[in-house]
């Protein structure tokens, strides 16, 4: 969702009179000089496309004789839009656009330039700076240090594909003091398998899924594969939606990630890094949980392993171990993973909130562990395996309050 301007290809801003309301031609024009509240619309999403709602809240509607209505209290299909170039084309295969008298109407086939407009962002992403590794931290590019702290959310983008409103979980994370969220691009296990259910739209809304985040001030950790020896055992296949989602998020700074969630189950490789070449913003080869603590990494061009605290215990020995603090000797930190979730959900792809491990001395212990690491530390909760927003337990335990 975003607030903009439009500006008509005669220099002028579109205007819905009175803020919405009226039927028919004349609800839209585009003659004013400058915006104020009438020439401002709400763009969000719908379905496949885009719904415009005036100032006063009506939705922007294409008629079928080609005018345009602004008195629609409800969205139906007529009052869907895609865009296309710099423009908007109606359910009806029509062009919004601007015609006789300033009116903008929706009933050319083709889009011209009178069918372009320049479309002003009034609530721009904020520019976080792009992210790289040096040695065994994390900079921006303006050379300082930055400790990661952020959260589990792995169905975030599915969320987002399927039009659900994800603003409340980014404030929640924002506030609780992440400046990260770690989104995983499919998994087999509940009805996301990535491109192969969404097409292209996969890859084209990430941008703007990432200016999203960027909004709130969150970095995307952004965990290319999952599960990839089920949905994609294919080499050919992986290369070509690597290949992808690397060029759709090397569209922007705000990004960072890995290039499979644990690489192994077993002795089989569920995507091998050798096999791939390895972008600047892509820190890790995958994330392990302690039973690989102290492997090699499995390829040249991965640089940092990501390791989990104990599924198994509550006695904090092995976050003892990951950390340079209670172990100097220890140089293979990548990011310290708190875990969170309990030993089994609810129920088969079911978010239950009674049933928790982690614990505040845990929290801290981590957050210790993380700060003095390389590149900073996730909070792993069930309400992150699902993207939904935390309980007051899972509140309560975030490490970065126990810091606080």
């Amino acid at each position: 969702m975003r607030s903009i301007n439009l500006v008509a290809s005669n220099g002028k801003f579109v205007c819905a009179e009175n803020g919405g309301g009226y039927v028919g031609d004349g609800s839209l024009i585009a003659n004013r000089t400058n915006a104020l509240e009438w020439e401002r619309f709400t763009e969000d999403k719908a379905d496949d496309g885009v719904s415009l709602k005036t100032y006063n809240g009506n939705y922007i509607t294409a008629e079928l004789d080609g005018s345009i209505s602004t008195d629609r209290t409800s969205r139906g299909a007529w009052e869907k839009w895609f865009p296309v170039g710099n423009g908007y084309k109606s359910v009806h295969g029509n062009f919004m656009g601007l015609t006789i008298g300033d009116n903008i109407r929706c009933n050319s086939g083709a889009q011209g330039n009178n069918e372009t407009f320049q479309v002003i962002d009034l609530n721009p992403p904020n520019v976080l700076p792009e992210l790289h590794v040096s040695g065994r931290y994390a900079y921006d590019e303006f050379g300082n240090r930055v400790s990661l702290q952020g959260t589990t959310d792995f169905m975030l983008y599915k969320w987002y594909l399927e039009g659900v409103d994800i603003t409340p979980i980014l404030k929640q994370r924002r506030d609780a003091g992440c400046n990260y969220v770690r989104v995983i691009g499919m998994v087999s296990w509940f009805d996301y398998p990535g491109p192969s259910k969404y097409g292209q739209r996969y890859y084209d809304e990430i941008p703007a899924f990432l200016d999203l985040c960027a909004s709130f001030g969150l970095y995307v950790y952004w965990t290319v594969f999952a599960d990839t020896q089920v949905l994609y055992p294919q080499l050919s296949q992986q290369l070509g939606i690597f290949n992808n989602v690397v060029a759709q998020l090397g569209l922007r700074k705000n990004r960072f990630g890995e290039l499979v969630n644990e690489p192994y189950t077993g002795t089989n490789a569920t995507a091998n890094p050798n096999a791939f070449t390895k972008p600047n913003f892509m820190f890790s080869s995958g994330s392990y949980n302690d039973k690989y603590k102290g492997n090699p990494s499995p390829g040249p061009y991965w640089w940092f392993h990501d390791y989990h605290s104990s599924r198994s215990n509550t006695n904090n020995k092995y976050i003892k171990d990951c950390s340079p603090v209670d172990n100097p000797n220890y140089l293979q930190l990548g990011m310290a993973v708190l875990i969170g979730e309990p030993d089994k959900f609810g129920g088969p792809n079911q978010y239950n909130p009674t049933i928790y491990r982690t614990n505040p001395d845990e929290s801290r212990m981590m957050f210790r562990a993380g700060q003095a690491g390389a590149l900073g530390y996730c909070y792993h909760t069930s309400a992150g395996n699902f993207s939904v927003l935390w309980n007051q337990i899972e509140q309560d335990c975030c490490p970065f309050k126990m810091a606080a």
